[in-house]
């Protein structure tokens, strides 16, 4: 190992090429015979469908339950990774300013990592802009310049001598990992552990990345489905949810904004407006009706 120019002042040594290391995946995605993926985990809760579906478009309680998960099956990772004075930075995946579904792993992991007596903390990535459309229906290629092209900030002194821990939701093509790793080649991050809740088999996710669309929607497929989780008290708004909802068709979108509490309408609106998503043509009318009718109230 070598040791980095970079703050030479410091007696941290950190080396100067990073390499990914996968540390765990809480279910292990395959094809069935049916065309579904169905999944097998060493250990811990049994993979359920609808609730990953209800935890990627904003079910809080899932996301808690799942973020404890990981952390347990992370706590013996990290004790054979430390050593004295070493310690721990936890983040999700890059967002801007409405979170999306790994931030409440990565900051529920990280609190239990804590208890436990572990050195770490919780920082985030910050993503400048964010896309229209749907990420999960995209191409592997698709996804391979749209995280090329995407600006993303994090603070390097939260790195700077410390083991990285990344936690995303889904691996399906690899995409995001690696435009994470060439952000922090450079920073003085010691080691980068991924961990994944849900992680795709690579062969079949080459060939299938759809799947990541269909596990998505497989209990939350139309504005129905998203009503009723939407206004129970587990529901934290993530950009996933309001990009569904900007997708709809105007006369089915009136309808359920008209049926949405006052409470949860004016915060679709400010989601909307946070995220920049009211100054994308695509979402030009779709927007414009959630604004008229959340100012209506």
């Amino acid at each position: 190992m070598t040791v980095s120019s970079a703050r030479s002042a410091t007696d941290v040594i950190v080396p100067d090429q990073l390499d990914r290391s996968h540390a765990l995946a809480l279910f292990d995605l395959t094809l069935d015979d049916h065309g579904l993926a169905s999944a097998s985990t060493i250990e811990g809760p049994i993979f359920d469908r609808t609730q990953y579906s209800r935890f990627k478009y904003g079910d809080r309680a899932i996301a808690e339950y799942y973020g404890t998960w990981i952390a347990r099956r992370l706590e013996s990772h990290l004790r054979e990774l430390l050593t004295d004075g070493e310690s721990v930075v936890v983040f999700g995946t890059p967002y801007k300013q409405i979170p999306n579904a790994a931030r409440t792993l990565a900051i529920v992991a990280e609190s239990y990592l804590r208890m436990q007596g572990l050195p770490t903390m919780y920082s985030r990535i910050y993503q400048h802009r964010l896309a229209s459309g749907d990420y999960s229906r995209l191409s592997v290629e698709e996804r391979n310049e749209r995280n090329r092209r995407k600006k993303r900030f994090l603070d390097v002194d939260d790195v700077y001598g410390k083991h990285v821990v990344i936690i995303d939701d889904v691996r399906i093509t690899g995409s995001i990992e690696k435009s994470i790793m060439a952000m922090l080649q450079g920073t003085g991050a010691l080691t980068v552990s991924f961990v994944n809740l849900l992680r795709l088999d690579p062969v079949v996710a080459a060939g299938n990345p759809q799947l990541e669309s269909e596990l998505n929607h497989f209990a939350i497929q139309s504005l129905r489905d998203l009503e009723s989780l939407m206004e129970s008290d587990d529901f934290m708004l993530n950009t996933r949810a309001i990009k569904f909802i900007l997708e709809s068709d105007l006369h089915c979108l009136f309808a359920f904004a008209s049926r949405l509490s006052t409470r949860v309408l004016t915060m679709l609106h400010e989601g909307v407006v946070d995220e920049g998503y009211d100054q994308m043509k695509e979402y030009a009318n779709t927007s414009r009706l959630i604004r008229t009718l959340a100012y209506e109230r």
